[in-house]
């Protein structure tokens, strides 16, 4: 589109006229025709993207979302692609591979991504389990998951990439540099947070995890508490927010002493 109006709405540029935003949200594109893909695949017009929001748009893995990002840049360090909730499990493996496509054994990562946002879009355990690769690779540092379906399965597949971060080669070790963890209404009960509390001493770069709204229970307060306090003074997660789980005032404010952070706790409710 040539419309000036069109693109002061999806996108910003820097000094140079270049490219840095493009956001597509809500625009419920559905499906890039071969016209649009073929300018991608052979312009540098997205080379210095470094956010794209994808998000609500119902593309395609295939045919809309998988050449956007490859026709960016290495700038790119933002993803939204929340809201697109007819995305197979298959969808969510073809994108992470796409997205890794390029790396080696001993590569740390193809791209680096400060942010990957997709909340709200019907993800449940099998999603999960896709996508996870992607954490180490793409040196995830915010991951927005709120209001996917997964449950306690989904939350194991999480807490397992977080464990592996320890035990596995030097050079995927260094690639887990997590450090704000967004589960809200993902359905996780106490087995789910029981998980992500264990592998809380695999992860030292996580520093924020928000529960709200899922139903750990005392269970789930006293796994996170019991790990907090094994860890005493090594311990470096700074908030862990689970308000609206039912843990009860008596384990919130355990679970806040432990934390030594009682303002982030909430009401326990």
């Amino acid at each position: 589109d040539s419309d000036t109006r069109y693109w002061k709405k999806v996108a910003t540029f820097n000094e140079d006229g270049r490219l840095t935003t493009l956001s597509l949200g809500g625009q419920r594109l559905r499906k890039l025709d071969e016209t649009a893909v073929d300018i991608l695949a052979n312009s540098s017009v997205l080379d210095s993207v470094v956010t794209l929001d994808i998000s609500n748009t119902d593309l395609t893995v295939e045919d809309g979302v998988v050449p956007l990002i490859q026709a960016c840049g290495p700038n790119l360090t933002q993803l939204y692609l929340g809201g697109n909730g007819g995305w197979t499990p298959q969808h969510i493996a073809t994108l992470v591979d796409s997205i890794m496509t390029d790396a080696s054994e001993s590569d740390s990562c193809v791209r680096r991504f400060e942010i990957v946002d997709a909340r709200y879009s019907h993800w449940k355990e099998a999603h999960i389990k896709a996508f996870c690769p992607l954490i180490p690779k793409a040196r995830v540092q915010k991951l927005y998951l709120e209001g996917n379906p997964f449950g306690d399965e989904g939350g194991k597949h999480l807490a397992n990439v977080l464990q592996e971060s320890k035990s596995s080669s030097k050079q995927t070790s260094s690639c887990i540099k997590l450090r704000e963890l967004y589960l809200g209404q993902t359905q996780l009960g106490p087995e789910g947070a029981t998980a992500l509390a264990e592998a809380l001493p695999s992860c030292p770069s996580l520093e924020k995890i928000y529960l709200e709204g899922n139903s750990i229970g005392s269970a789930g307060a006293i796994a996170f508490r019991q790990v907090l306090e094994s860890q005493g003074s090594k311990k470096t997660l700074e908030k862990l927010y689970v308000d609206n789980n039912g843990i009860g005032k008596e384990q919130a404010v355990q679970l806040g002493q432990a934390l030594a952070s009682a303002t982030v706790i909430g009401d326990g409710g």
